[in-house]
């Protein structure tokens, strides 16, 4: 029979799905009592959902509602955000998490990154990539190999690659050079 073992969770997200109104998300939220762990796992069973919304509500009510949302919290909305191409949404996040005083880590960078590719806005995965190094945030072989997948994407569009872009390249390829990965 299908629900039964179901995670209560899963249940809860998919209660939030169907949801009308904000209030009717807030009342199945309040019920579900839940912490920052479980708060984190609720919004990735909403990463399924097309229509934003209900992700959007859900997040607003754990905002006020639940003590302690973390880097791990913040960091899986890029994510999710990201692959669900909406890297508008994951930027939103991530300067929500900064408000906030919570920094980022190198998760967080490859998943805004990340975002930059799939939403076609590669320049300005090379901007978070920056960022990235100005904040001390170390790269990893995800970093680059994500890098590498905006700048296949700049040229197979014809966007011009700047000097300080070439420079990254250079970079890249000492990176992968150094570790034998190439």
């Amino acid at each position: 029979m299908r629900g039964q073992g179901e995670d209560p969770l899963a249940r809860t997200a998919s209660a939030v799905r169907r949801a009308r109104s904000s209030a009717e998300v807030a009342r199945i939220l309040e019920a579900a009592h839940l912490d920052v762990f479980q708060a984190t796992k609720m919004m990735r069973y909403l990463k399924y959902v097309s229509d934003n919304t209900a992700r959007a509500q859900a997040h607003r009510w754990m905002k006020e509602n639940v003590k302690g949302l973390d880097l791990i919290y913040y960091s899986s909305l890029i994510s999710i955000e990201g692959k669900s191409k909406g890297w508008h949404r994951a930027f939103k996040w991530y300067a929500e998490m900064t408000e906030m005083g919570i920094p980022a880590n190198t998760i967080t960078y490859n998943s805004l990154i990340s975002a930059c590719e799939k939403g076609g806005e590669w320049e300005r995965a090379f901007e978070v990539f920056a960022d990235m190094q100005k904040s001390g945030v170390e790269a990893d072989t995800i970093t680059y190999r994500l890098l590498l997948r905006n700048l296949n994407g700049m040229q197979e569009t014809g966007l011009e690659v700047s000097k300080d872009l070439l420079d990254i390249v250079a970079e890249l390829q000492r990176y992968f050079e150094e570790n034998d990965l190439s």
